[in-house]
C-alpha cells in the first residue's frame, strides 16, 4: 500500500488513527489507549521531525476518539509544530481529512501562524456557519490573505480537502470533486508554528474532529494528488468524486491554466499567458493554435 512518504516533498505527516502515533503527555511516551483520553503529542511520520505538542500555555487538551481515529479539539486546545527550515514553504499540497459537524466555529484545520496572528502563512480554515473550508495565503509581506473555497461537507461524515498553493494561485478540493481557484501575490514565507486543531495563541478551535493531515513542499502533479486521494479515501471510507476541472501546461510560458472539463478556461492562475479556449481536454492536442498547445496528453495529465 502506498505510504504518503513514497511520494517526494512529504515534509509533515500526522495520522491520528493509530493510537501509537498519539500520546497522553508532552513528550511522545505514554500512547492514548482509551476512548476519550486526553492528547498532549502526536509523532510526525514524515521523517522530518516536525512533532506535535500542547503549547506552553494551553490550559485545555483535545481528545482522542477510539471509534473514529480523530483528534477532537476543543477551546482553548490545539496541537503546534515549531517553525523549521522543512515547513518554510512558498509553494505546497496540503491535504486534510475532518469530520466538521459544529456550528459558529471557524477556525483553523491546519495552519503555519505565528502566535496571535491575524492572519497566517498557509492554511485550510473552516467558515464560521462551517458551509466553507478555505485555504488560505498570506501575500508577500503586507498582511492581507487570499482564500479559495469549497463546501465544507457538514454532515458528520469524513471528507478529504486537499489544497495547492503557489505565488500565483490557489486551489481547494474536497474529496477530489468540488473546486475552487483564486489568483494572489508572491506567498510569504515567515516565522510561524505549525498549528493544527485551533488558532495559535487565541481561545479558537476547529469544530471538526481530525483525523490526518499530510503536507509536501510542492505543488504535486495530479497524478500524484490521485495517488493520496486514493490512500485517504479507502482508509476513511470517503467516496471520491469526479474532478471538474484539469489544470494544463501552457507552451507559451511554461506555467498552467485551469479549465473545466467542457474546454472553457476558468482561470489563468499563475499569472502566465493564457491559453486560447480549447476545444477539449481530453483528446492528444489542447490548443486551437500551435503556439498554445500543450505538447501531449501527458503534459496536461502531469499536473
Amino acid at each position: 500500500m502506498l505510504s504518503p512518504v513514497d511520494l517526494p516533498g512529504c515534509v509533515a505527516w500526522y495520522d491520528f488513527s493509530t493510537p501509537n502515533n498519539v500520546f497522553k503527555d508532552a513528550y511522545r511516551l505514554q500512547a492514548v489507549t482509551a476512548n476519550n483520553d486526553l492528547v498532549g503529542s502526536a509523532t510526525d511520520l514524515s521523517g522530518q521531525g516536525n512533532h506535535l505538542t500542547l503549547p506552553l500555555n494551553s490550559t485545555a487538551q483535545g481528545s482522542w476518539k477510539s471509534a473514529t481515529g480523530t483528534i477532537n479539539f476543543g477551546i482553548p486546545n490545539y496541537l503546534m509544530a515549531p517553525d523549521s527550515p522543512s515547513l518554510s514553504l512558498l509553494q505546497g499540497t496540503i491535504f486534510a481529512v475532518c469530520q466538521t459537524t459544529q456550528t459558529n466555529v471557524g477556525r483553523y484545520i491546519v495552519a503555519k501562524m505565528p502566535s496571535g496572528a491575524a492572519t497566517i502563512e498557509y492554511g485550510f480554515k473552516t467558515a464560521v456557519s462551517e458551509t466553507a473550508m478555505t485555504l488560505e495565503v498570506k501575500n508577500g509581506t503586507d498582511g492581507t490573505a487570499t482564500t479559495a473555497g469549497s463546501p465544507a461537507g457538514n454532515d458528520g461524515n469524513n471528507h478529504i480537502w486537499m489544497g495547492t498553493f503557489s505565488s500565483g494561485a490557489l486551489s481547494v478540493w474536497m474529496d477530489n470533486a468540488q473546486n475552487a481557484t483564486s489568483t494572489t501575490a508572491a506567498v510569504f514565507d515567515g516565522t510561524g508554528d505549525l498549528v493544527v486543531g485551533g488558532d495559535h495563541g487565541s481561545a479558537g478551535y476547529t469544530g471538526a474532529g481530525i483525523g490526518e493531515v499530510i503536507i509536501y513542499n510542492r505543488v504535486m502533479k495530479a497524478s500524484q494528488r490521485a495517488q493520496i486521494n486514493t490512500y485517504l479515501a479507502d482508509k476513511w471510507n470517503v467516496t471520491l468524486g469526479t474532478p471538474t476541472t484539469r489544470t494544463i501546461r501552457n507552451s507559451v510560458d511554461g506555467k498552467y491554466d485551469t479549465y473545466h472539463l467542457d474546454g472553457s478556461l476558468w482561470g489563468n492562475t499563475d499569472g502566465g499567458v493564457p491559453h486560447n479556449k480549447v476545444s477539449t481536454v481530453t483528446g492528444t492536442k489542447h490548443g486551437t493554435q500551435d503556439s498554445h498547445r500543450d505538447t501531449d496528453r501527458a503534459t496536461a495529465e502531469a499536473r
